[in-house]
C-alpha cells in the first residue's frame, strides 16, 4: 500500500451499493456481491460523473470500465485510494459513519498543508491548514513557492486536475488543498484605505483620488464582511468560510476564502456562491 492510500476494513455483508468520492476527485461505484461459491467480494467501477453514478450499478454505461486492483474477497483489510465522502446510489442508503465495520482513516503525504492565520465567520481567530493557489484562476499550474506546495500530488492525478478545472467558477476559484484534501478555493478581495494607500498602480493625483475617497478603513471592511458572512454562510452548507490574514493577499487587502470539496455543489450553486462573494466588494 502506497503513502497516498488509506487502509479500510469493511464487512461486505453490511455494505450496500454506494458511490464514493476519493481524494483524487474520482467517483467509484462500490458493491458488495455474492460469488458462485457464496463468498463475499467487493466490486469497484469508476463513474465519470455523479449523474452517471446515480443511474445504477447494472447500467450499460459501466460494462467494460476500469476496475482497480486488487479485487477484494471477504472482509479482509485492503487498500484503496483515500475515500473522503460517501454518497447514496439510487435506493441504497449509505452506511452509518459510526459503524465499526465502516472505518475510514486517512494519511497526509508529500508536502504538508501550511498553517495560515484566519478569522472565522464568528470573528474567532484561528488557523487553517491549507495549500492555497495551486493553480491560477484559469486552471494553470501555479508553481510559485512550488517547493512548499503539494503540486506533485496534484499533477500526478490527471483525473483530479481535470475535475477541479471543470468546476472552477467565475474566475474567482483556484485549486487548493485543505487538511490534506483537494478542492476548490473561492477567493475574493476587498479594497480598504490601508491596502490601497501604497498601491503603486494607482495615481492618487488624478481620477484615482475619487476611488480612494470612497474606500473604508480596513477594520470597517472586515467587520462588514464578517457580518455578511454570518448572515449568509448557511446558504452554502458545503463551504467552509474564513477571512485569511491580509498578508496572504496582494497589497494586504481584506479577503474571503470559501473552500469546497469536488462535487459538493452543482454549477448553479457554485454560480450563486460566486455572485454572493463578488457582491462583498460593494459593501
Amino acid at each position: 500500500m502506497t503513502a497516498n492510500q488509506t487502509l479500510i476494513q469493511v464487512d461486505p455483508s453490511v455494505l450496500p451499493q454506494i458511490v464514493v468520492l476519493d481524494a483524487t476527485g474520482s467517483l467509484w461505484i462500490v458493491s458488495g456481491r455474492r460469488s458462485g461459491q457464496d463468498e463475499d467480494h467487493m466490486q469497484f467501477l469508476r463513474a465519470s460523473s455523479m449523474e452517471q453514478a446515480c443511474r445504477g450499478f447494472e447500467d450499460e454505461a459501466y460494462r467494460g470500465m476500469e476496475k482497480p486492483e486488487p479485487e477484494i474477497m471477504g472482509g479482509e483489510e485492503f487498500g484503496v485510494i483515500e475515500i473522503t465522502s460517501v454518497f447514496e446510489l439510487g435506493e441504497f442508503a449509505r452506511p452509518d459513519d459510526s459503524d465499526d465495520e465502516f472505518d475510514l482513516t486517512g494519511l497526509v503525504f508529500g508536502n504538508p498543508d501550511r498553517s495560515v492565520d484566519v478569522t472565522l465567520v464568528d470573528g474567532t481567530p484561528s488557523q487553517w491548514l491549507i495549500s492555497p493557489n495551486l493553480t491560477d484562476r484559469w486552471g494553470g499550474i501555479n508553481d510559485f513557492d512550488a517547493e512548499i506546495k503539494p503540486l506533485p500530488e496534484l499533477v500526478s492525478e490527471p483525473g483530479l486536475l481535470h475535475t477541479l478545472r471543470s468546476q472552477m467558477t467565475s474566475e474567482i476559484t483556484f485549486a487548493a488543498r485543505k487538511d490534506g484534501l483537494f478542492g476548490l478555493l473561492f477567493e475574493v478581495e476587498m479594497a480598504s484605505i490601508e491596502s490601497e494607500i501604497n498601491n503603486g498602480d494607482l495615481d492618487h493625483s488624478t481620477d484615482d483620488a475619487g476611488y480612494m475617497a470612497r474606500l473604508k478603513p480596513h477594520s470597517e471592511v472586515v467587520a462588514e464582511t464578517l457580518a455578511s458572512l454570518r448572515a449568509n454562510s448557511e446558504r452554502f452548507p458545503h463551504v467552509s468560510f474564513c477571512m485569511p490574514d491580509e498578508g496572504e493577499i496582494a497589497n494586504d487587502r481584506p479577503a474571503v476564502w470559501g473552500f469546497m470539496r469536488p462535487f459538493a455543489m452543482n454549477q448553479a450553486e457554485r454560480d450563486e456562491l460566486a455572485a454572493y462573494l463578488c457582491s462583498l466588494s460593494s459593501l
